[in-house]
């Protein structure tokens, strides 16, 4: 017997009619025929479909058998990519020091920086991973990883030297130390991946990402950038809340304008989330406000043939390296943590590397460890659960955050992006056809 798949959402505009399913990923226009067959769930097979139009609504995943359980299968994916030997993705903090003094992040700063002891540890522990592990991602982070190019620049040999497979790897930086000539070496040391974040325009950017004179840092992030992106691809991540969102777009004019190697570049909007030491939650948007907001600067980037990270999560996946139980954030003490929000929050570290580069793990699991999507009623429910994989575990333990901040945003917009993700044009607010009195998806 065929049934409805519980993902499917059904949505129009003034011209057609479309069904997106978050677990095939498929979004195709239905007939209104098609449309109404869809609502009526159990009640459908006394609806008249013709053969063309039902096959089409099966092939695509919007009806299947009713032996299928999707949410298992869901599940099941979820474990066994949780569970994956064969990948890891190890974020090393080889010290906490920057040459920054951001207000947001300078309450959480430390000097704290690997000794030569634990470099040795942490490398032949890296080594040992990438032995025997088939795919590892390595991602400089910090503090400013940049600030000790010197130690990646020896260790990314050694790595390379070590893989199994082709070692390649990915920074994480405030750009202010990326010169044409240490732009030039990044590929080199197999780094083809470089993140950078920009706060807005001049006049926002230099109010948050400051020198410790309190002089801001546009230029000289904007110029890494540009050096970057000659070399490698770059993440731009712009952290949006509500005093900087206007002022995004004219911050996309001036990465239009300038010597921005654009085939190089992705622009990535992110949501402020708060921390564990966040004070001042009062600018900060909700997830539903950002969405609506993402949307308008998609388009606007799209405008300016901007390459961006308008996309659906793969369903076979996790949600995040929080979830894969080899991957790890370390410490320059070693201590691992699963999400970098945590790190030098000593009280959530899972484990430890230890003298002979081993992981040890600790025994006493905190809250955190024990998040499952799939022991959330909110999240088995949802129709967007395949497209995100549960909610975010450090943002729903945060007593910051409120209910729902966990979910991703694209929850809320899944309507409009999918139909910006294939280039379809659109006739003024969407409307979701299976609840006419609500214009945006839930």
């Amino acid at each position: 017997m065929i049934i409805n798949s519980r993902y499917n959402i059904l949505f129009k505009d003034k011209s057609f009619n479309y069904a997106f399913n978050s677990l095939s990923g498929s979004l195709i226009k239905i007939t209104k025929n098609q449309l109404l067959f869809l609502q009526e769930g159990k009640n459908a097979n006394s609806l008249d479909l013709s053969n063309s139009e039902q096959r089409i609504l099966i092939e695509n995943g919007f009806l299947i058998e009713d032996n299928f359980n999707e949410l298992e299968f869901l599940e099941k994916n979820f474990r066994t990519m949780s569970k994956n030997p064969y990948s890891a993705i190890y974020t090393l903090y080889l010290s906490m020091k920057c040459n920054l003094a951001c207000p947001y992040c300078i309450e959480k700063s430390s000097n704290k920086t690997i000794n030569e002891i634990d470099l040795e540890i942490l490398e032949r522990f890296i080594v040992n991973q990438l032995s025997t592990i088939n795919n590892v991602l390595v991602v400089w982070s910090g503090g400013e990883p940049l600030l000790y190019w010197e130690k990646i620049k020896k260790l990314s040999k050694t790595f390379k030297s070590n893989s199994r497979k082709p070692f390649y790897s990915r920074i994480v930086t405030n750009g202010v130390l990326l010169t044409e000539e240490i732009a030039r070496e990044l590929p080199t040391y197999n780094i083809k991946h470089a993140q950078i974040t920009l706060d807005g325009p001049p006049e926002i950017h230099d109010t948050s990402r400051i020198f410790k004179s309190k002089k801001g840092s546009f230029n000289q992030v904007l110029q890494g950038i540009i050096n970057a992106s000659k070399y490698i691809k770059v993440t731009i991540r712009i952290n949006i809340d509500s005093v900087n969102a206007k002022h995004i777009p004219r911050l996309l004019e001036l990465l239009n304008s300038s010597d921005i190697s654009k085939e190089n570049v992705i622009l990535s909007f992110k949501p402020i989330v708060p921390g564990y030491n966040t004070k001042d939650t009062s600018n900060l948007l909700s997830n539903r406000d950002f969405s609506i907001i993402e949307i308008e600067l998609y388009k606007q980037a799209k405008k300016y043939n901007f390459p961006t990270s308008l996309y659906t999560v793969n369903p076979n996946s996790v949600r995040c390296a929080y979830f894969h139980n080899n991957s790890f954030n370390i410490s320059p003490d070693l201590k691992l943590y699963r999400c970098s929000e945590q790190i030098e929050e000593t009280q959530f570290a899972c484990g430890k590397i230890d003298e002979d580069s081993n992981i040890k793990l600790y025994r006493n699991v905190n809250k955190l460890e024990t998040y499952d999507p799939y022991e959330d009623e909110e999240c088995k429910r949802c129709k967007a659960l395949p497209l995100c994989m549960g909610k975010c575990p450090i943002t729903i333990n945060n007593k910051n955050c409120n209910h729902g901040d966990g979910c991703v945003p694209h929850k809320f917009n899944t309507c409009e992006r999918v139909l910006l993700q294939n280039n379809i044009e659109y006739n003024d607010l969407l409307e979701c056809a299976e609840n006419p009195l609500k214009s945006r998806c839930n």
